[in-house]
């Protein structure tokens, strides 16, 4: 959804609104809601992946205002959510009142889901140019509907077209920034933000996408500042604290990630990934059994059959193997690929080898990955993963003889990915002679993986200090 359409859900109003839907709901009393505000409040459940809540409440709207447009709109759209195309067709088909301009954007967007992206351009073409009312909100909207469906060229035509007809608009620029942002052309996006947060300071929207956008080009310290000027305007701002909490998990700032990742889950306490995100800060931190909890929490309330699942259930894998928990690692991972419902691949074996390796089972190890090496597309990927499996796991002989090995391939990467982790295993070898070239090369190829690596054993010190480092051990 647009960052517009999220922000929505922290307007009074609506908060207002679903409250009183909420507490009505608990209370046993009769609901009475006007068509709109239930219809917003059952989107709002879908947002959250609260699709039972999200019938149950459109429903209602129906039984309430059987002529009423908007619940009518939304049930079609949930049928395209699901990829029911007939089935949304039927539902706009019976709609009475065609001209409707929401009906309208239902038609365009069946057409989109079609892939009739023309179509649905010329439709709204002819309806606008026989509209007399409101042009410029059906300018802005009808962007927005293609940027629903990431149409980011269709929107952008409709963005500037509002931006030509009515420069006047007040929501042009903040429009054209989130076009830019979301599909992934973020350094032509700052400029323009800059503009309108000069103009206006208190623009939460557009802190919000300047914070996107910055963690667009992996600047997580500016999406930090971003979001702290967001949020000392509305501390309670969900959007924000989520940002926040994000951009200090890729910071590496484990500790405070968790604690705005449970501040957040305070008020949005069935967020699957956010709980997920929550769990991986807490193993970083090793607090492996509280993220157990996150996890099984997770796995309570997640669908079945899904990817977000199925990334659950890894995690868990993985943090049961490093607990020594180690069939009940496997069989976790078994349940990430039933959750997904694929076949064991390269990728299962690498993982269950790295779980076997990890509980000091070796020779099973060494089957698994041999079946991994069969069954691979990339070989040379899957010899790195091993590799890296050996040395994470301190068999550094071994994983030095892999990395030597690839260091001698055709690969054109090999040098970036290869010297790093081989001058790691030679470190801890005693190898001090061999580390000391290894790691020159190291620093050359691939500066920010080996300041991964090495940050640890030379706090404080820049990679591009470490070729003057006196070696000791």
């Amino acid at each position: 959804m647009r960052s517009e359409d999220l922000s929505y859900f922290e307007d009074e109003e609506f908060k207002e609104a679903l409250h009183l839907y909420e507490s009505t709901i608990k209370d046993g009393r009769q609901v009475y809601m006007d068509a709109d505000d239930l219809t917003d409040i059952a989107e709002y459940y879908m947002v959250k992946e609260r699709e039972s809540d999200a019938n149950k409440c459109i429903n209602l709207a129906v039984s309430l205002h059987p002529d009423a447009i908007d619940p009518q709109v939304f049930l079609a759209r949930k049928q395209l959510f699901h990829g029911n195309i007939n089935n949304a067709k039927k539902i706009a088909e019976a709609i009475n009142e065609q001209d409707d301009r929401e009906v309208r954007f239902l038609w365009a967007e069946i057409y989109l889901k079609e892939g009739k992206r023309n179509e649905a351009d010329q439709l709204l073409e002819n309806y606008y140019n026989h509209l007399e009312e409101d042009r410029d909100l059906f300018l802005y909207d009808s962007a927005g509907v293609f940027m629903d469906y990431d149409e980011w060229e269709l929107a952008t035509k409709w963005a500037k077209k509002l931006k030509e007809s009515f420069p006047k608009f007040n929501r042009t620029d903040i429009l054209l920034s989130d076009i830019l942002v979301s599909c992934g052309k973020v350094a032509e996006a700052i400029p323009l933000l800059d503009d309108i947060l000069n103009k206006d300071p208190f623009n939460l929207e557009a802190w919000n996408l300047m914070a996107e956008a910055q963690s667009g080009q992996e600047h997580y310290s500016e999406a930090l500042e971003a979001i702290d000027y967001l949020l000392a305007i509305d501390e309670d701002n969900l959007q924000g604290q989520l940002i926040r909490a994000n951009s200090l998990f890729h910071l590496n700032r484990m500790k405070e990630a968790h604690a705005q990742y449970q501040k957040y889950l305070e008020k949005e306490n069935g967020d699957i990934m956010v709980i997920y995100f929550d769990a991986v800060a807490l193993t970083n931190l090793e607090r492996y059994d509280e993220a157990l909890e996150q996890l099984n929490w997770a796995i309570e309330i997640a669908p079945d059959n899904t990817i977000e699942l199925s990334h659950i259930f890894l995690q868990k894998s993985y943090i049961l193997s490093k607990k020594h928990c180690m069939q009940e690692a496997i069989d976790a991972l078994e349940d990430a690929y039933c959750a997904q419902g694929i076949e064991k691949d390269c990728e299962y074996y690498l993982l269950k080898g790295h779980i076997l390796l990890e509980n000091s089972n070796v020779h099973q190890a060494e089957l698994c990955f041999s079946q991994s090496i069969q069954m691979s597309t990339d070989k040379f990927a899957t010899y790195l993963t091993i590799a890296i499996s050996w040395a994470e796991n301190e068999y550094f002989t071994t994983a030095a003889s892999i990395f030597d090995a690839l260091l001698h391939s055709q690969m054109e990467q090999k040098e970036s990915l290869c010297y790093p982790y081989l001058a790691y295993c030679l470190y801890n070898l005693n190898d001090l002679e061999k580390f000391r070239l290894c790691l020159d090369k190291a620093v050359d190829h691939n500066p920010s993986l080996t300041e991964f690596l090495f940050s640890p054993l030379f706090p404080g010190i820049p990679v591009e200090k470490y070729k003057e480092i006196k070696l000791t051990k």
